[in-house]
This record gives C-alpha cells, sequence and structure tokens, in this order.
C-alpha cells in the first residue's frame, strides 16, 4: 500500500510538473519525459492503442491499476487466472485485468444470447397458441383454399400457407398475391383479399391471357378444369351457362358456373382484357351482416 502512495505521489507529481517544464532544470525536463513516456507505453501495451490522451487521464487510468493490484479483488482474479490457464509465473497486470473483461463480456454475450433463445421460444409459442386459437375459431368449408378456412387473419394465413406451400409471396395492401402458381400443369395467379379487420373473405384464381386463336384450346379448357375442381368439392352447380365468343366483354367476368352454399360464393367464368382472354375462379363469404350481392 504504501509503494501505491509513493507511485501515486510521483505521478501526480509528473502531472503537475509537465505543464511547466520550462521553467524546471533540464535534469527534471528528462525525468518527468522519462516517466511519462513509461507510462505512455505501458498503456499501450494495455490497451492496445497508440493513440495520444491526455496526461491527466493517462495518471487517472495508472492511480486506479495500481490501487487494483493492491486490493482484494486482484487476488481473486489472480486465482482465478491461474486456476483456468495454468499460468502462475510472469503475470502482467494488464493482461490478467483484459483476461477478467473478456470473461465478463463473453459472459454476458452467452446471457445475451440466452435471453434471445428464450425470448425467439417464447415468442414461437405465443405465435402457435395465437394459430391454434385462429384456426379453431373459424370452421373450414369445401370452399376453403387448400383448407386454409376463411376469417383467419392475415398473419395466421401467411403463417399456414408458407408452411403449406414454396411459393412467392407479395404481401401489399390491397391483397396477398402469388404469381405463377402451378396447378395441373399450369401457372395460376392467387389474389387473397381481407377485410378491414384483416380476415379473410375472399380470394381469386386467375389464369395467365391467351390470344383470340387460343381461346378454345386453352382458356375453355382451363376455366372447364377450374370449375370441375370447384363441383368436385361443392357439387352440382346452382347456374351454369354457355360462354360465346362475343359474350365475353371488357371489364366484367362471363359466367360459366356459380355456386351459392351458406354465407359462400362461388363464381367462375371468362373474361377479357387486351384481347388477351383468361379464366378465372372467384370465392367469396359473405359476412353475416354483410348483405351484399357477392355476383357482380
Amino acid at each position: 500500500m504504501h509503494r501505491s502512495r509513493l507511485n501515486r505521489l510521483v505521478l501526480l507529481i509528473a502531472a503537475a510538473a509537465v505543464p511547466y517544464s520550462g521553467f524546471t532544470a533540464p535534469a527534471d525536463t528528462a525525468f518527468f519525459n522519462s516517466r511519462r513516456a513509461k507510462l505512455y507505453a505501458e498503456y499501450s501495451s494495455c490497451w492496445g492503442d497508440t493513440a495520444a490522451i491526455p496526461l491527466d487521464s493517462l495518471v487517472e487510468w495508472k492511480i486506479g491499476l495500481d490501487e487494483w493490484i493492491s486490493s482484494a479483488t486482484y487476488d481473486s482474479a489472480y486465482k482465478a487466472y491461474v486456476k483456468a490457464t495454468g499460468i502462475m509465473d510472469s503475470v502482467v497486470p494488464c493482461e490478467l485485468y483484459n483476461w477478467i473483461r473478456h470473461q465478463h463480456a463473453g459472459a454476458a454475450r452467452d446471457r445475451d444470447d440466452l435471453v434471445r433463445l428464450v425470448e425467439r421460444h417464447n415468442k414461437a409459442v405465443d405465435d402457435s397458441l395465437t394459430l391454434a386459437r385462429d384456426l379453431a375459431r373459424h370452421p373450414s368449408s369445401p370452399a376453403d383454399f387448400a383448407g386454409i378456412p376463411f376469417g383467419v387473419t392475415r398473419k395466421t394465413f401467411l403463417i399456414v400457407f408458407r408452411k403449406k406451400f414454396d411459393a412467392r409471396i407479395m404481401d401489399d395492401i390491397a391483397s396477398v398475391r402469388v404469381e405463377d402458381f402451378p396447378w395441373n400443369g399450369s401457372l395460376l395467379t392467387l389474389a387473397f383479399r381481407f377485410d378491414d379487420r384483416t380476415r379473410l373473405y375472399r380470394y381469386e384464381i386467375e389464369s395467365s391471357g391467351f390470344p383470340p386463336d387460343s381461346l378454345d384450346s386453352h382458356a375453355r379448357i382451363l376455366l372447364a378444369g377450374l370449375a370441375d375442381e370447384m363441383a368436385s368439392r361443392l357439387g352440382e352447380p346452382d347456374r351454369s351457362c354457355r360462354i360465346g365468343m362475343y359474350d365475353i366483354v371488357q371489364g366484367r367476368l362471363s359466367p360459366y358456373r356459380c355456386w351459392s352454399r351458406g354465407p359462400y360464393t362461388v363464381y367462375s367464368g371468362l373474361g377479357v382484357y387486351k384481347y388477351r382472354y383468361y379464366a378465372k375462379v372467384i370465392v367469396e363469404k359473405k359476412h353475416a351482416d354483410d348483405d351484399r350481392d357477392t355476383l357482380r
């Protein structure tokens, strides 16, 4: 302890004397300059930092280091270092200090990693419970897309859809869209729409557009296949129509087969846009308090 106090006194004198070195004898100036150089060398070796720092900060750092070396904490740190590394000789205080600091940093990182792991686990459990409750709250129906019931939230829909299909999803404000969805050798566009409570109430299946000379060979055949798919789940349609070429006009869907099953309405038909003909199916669940005509 006496050595620590002596070092503290020398350091304080050095710090006080250096600014006024112009008024000291050459021998004194050399002594304090030498002392200051040793301090910088020790600091740089300890921290790996060669940048210049104010002398008063350097002195405070050295005083704190010396006091730590003289404390019981140092003895405990030394014993822990020897136990962990097996090194007993030539232990430099700075190396010991940095070892303790890195141990604490590693423990903090491990603790943070554990906290993040627990948080991810808890979130996954919460999401699973929310998902299960949402799915249980809304019964399935033959009109559902791939077994995903109407009425589920947008979040639930996205989770379930991604689990079922490996498809690129475009999630925007108006709808959730999926392009190039494979079905019976064709690529379709899907659109899922949600109400102001973000609950699924409608989906649309649409083919790509075909030129007029492919209306019969592609668009009509694809429409018949989609309608047959719905009939296999819903039974015979309530309404069937024969669509002539001149019945197909831009701006509306010409009906082919339609179903009404309680709150569910299914509408299939042909449309045209810029002389490109496409097949389309619209499936919608009417809200209990909604009297809109869903066949518009």
